[in-house]
C-alpha cells in the first residue's frame, strides 16, 4: 500500500550534514538549521528519514535530535552501510558489517534501523548472498527491520530481485531520468512487496534552475533545461511543484526522498507532493524529454567544477 501524501515523503538528510546539490546556497546548515528542518518536517506530517555515514554529520544530528525532542509515531529511517572492500574474506565481512551497522545505530540512538541499504549496489554484485546472509543475521537479532540496496541501473536492480531475504530498493527517478519506470522495474518491484524509495526527484537541484543559472560544467544540460522551461511555461507551473509531483505520479515508489535546505523548502515540498498536476503533462514530460543522455541525467558523469 502506498502511503498518502505528505507521508509519502521521506526527508533526504545530505543536506543536512553536508553543503550539497548544485543549487545549494546555503553551504553547511548550523546544528539549529538543521533541528529546525526537521521538527518542521514532522510537524508537517513527514515521517521517513533517509540518512548515511557518508552524509558528514546527519546520523548524529538526527539521532541527538531525536533524543532531545521524542521520536515522531511511525516514524521510518533509513541509513546505509558504506562502500566495502572487494577482497574482504567472509569473517572480515561481517565484522565490517558489524561495525559499520553498530555506529549508526549509536549515531542515531536506536536499537534497531528500519531499513538499511547497502550503499553502492557493487557490492552486492561483489559480495552476493555472503553479504546478504550477514544483514539477514542481524535482521534475526532485531539490529535492522528490512534491508536493501540503493542502486543506479535498472539492471542492479533486477540482480537485487533475486537475493531471498532483501526488500527495501532506492533508484533514481526525476523528469529527466525515467528508466525505471520505461524499463517495467518499478512495477515489478511493487510486485514483490518490496519498500521502494525514489530519489533525486530534483536531479540534485538541476530541475529547479533558470536555464541562465545553469553552472558553466554542465554546457550539456542546456538544450534539455531550456526545454524543461518551456514545458514548465506551457502548463503554468513552478519548478518544484512539477518535478516533485511528476515524480510522485509516475514513479511507481511508495516513498519519494527529496533532500532540503530551508524550512521553506519543506513547506514547498509538503503542498507540492499533495497536489495534481495538470491533465497531460506527464505526458509530454516523456515526450518533450526523450532521448537525454547519461551525461545529463546522471549526476556521477557530469564535470567536477572544482578541477
Amino acid at each position: 500500500m502506498i502511503p498518502s501524501t505528505p507521508s509519502r515523503l521521506t526527508l533526504g538528510t545530505a543536506q543536512l550534514g553536508l553543503p550539497y546539490g548544485i543549487a545549494n546556497r546555503e553551504g553547511l546548515l548550523s546544528d539549529e538549521a538543521a533541528e529546525a528542518i526537521l521538527e518542521r518536517a514532522f510537524a508537517l506530517g513527514v515521517r521517513s528519514l533517509d540518512t548515511a555515514p557518508d552524509y558528514g554529520e546527519a546520523e548524529a544530528r538526527i539521532g541527538a535530535f531525536l533524543e532531545r525532542r521524542g521520536r515522531p509515531e511511525g516514524l521510518v529511517l533509513c541509513t546505509k552501510l558504506p562502500r566495502l572492500d572487494a577482497d574482504l574474506s567472509a569473517d572480515e565481512l561481517a565484522d565490517v558489517v558489524s561495525q559499520a551497522l553498530d555506529g549508526s545505530r549509536q549515531r542515531l540512538r536506536v536499537d534497531c534501523i528500519d531499513v538499511y541499504l547497502i550503499h553502492a549496489a557493487d557490492d552486492l554484485r561483489q559480495h552476493g548472498q555472503t553479504l546478504v546472509d550477514v544483514l539477514v543475521k542481524h535482521g534475526e537479532a532485531g539490529h535492522l527491520g528490512r534491508f536493501g540496496v540503493s542502486v543506479y541501473e535498472p539492471e542492479e536492480g533486477e540482480s537485487a530481485l533475486t537475493f531471498s531475504g532483501l526488500s527495501a530498493i532506492q533508484y533514481p527517478f526525476n523528469s529527466f531520468d525515467r528508466r525505471f519506470r520505461e524499463q517495467g522495474f518499478a512495477q515489478r518491484l511493487n510486485e514483490h512487496g518490496h519498500a521502494s524509495f525514489a530519489r533525486s526527484p530534483l536531479l540534485q537541484g538541476l530541475l529547479l534552475l533558470e536555464p541562465e543559472r545553469l553552472p558553466s560544467h554542465l554546457p550539456q544540460a542546456k538544450r534539455w533545461l531550456d526545454e524543461w522551461s518551456r514545458l514548465l511555461s506551457d502548463y503554468a507551473l513552478d519548478p518544484l511543484a512539477a518535478a516533485l509531483g511528476y515524480a510522485v505520479e509516475c514513479s511507481g515508489a511508495r516513498r519519494i526522498v527529496l533532500g532540503v535546505e530551508s524550512i521553506p523548502q519543506i513547506e514547498s515540498a509538503v503542498d507540492a507532493v499533495g497536489s495534481p498536476l495538470p491533465d497531460g503533462f506527464s505526458d509530454e514530460v516523456g515526450r518533450r524529454l526523450e532521448g537525454i543522455p547519461r551525461e545529463v541525467f546522471d549526476p556521477r558523469s557530469w564535470a567536477d567544477p572544482t578541477s
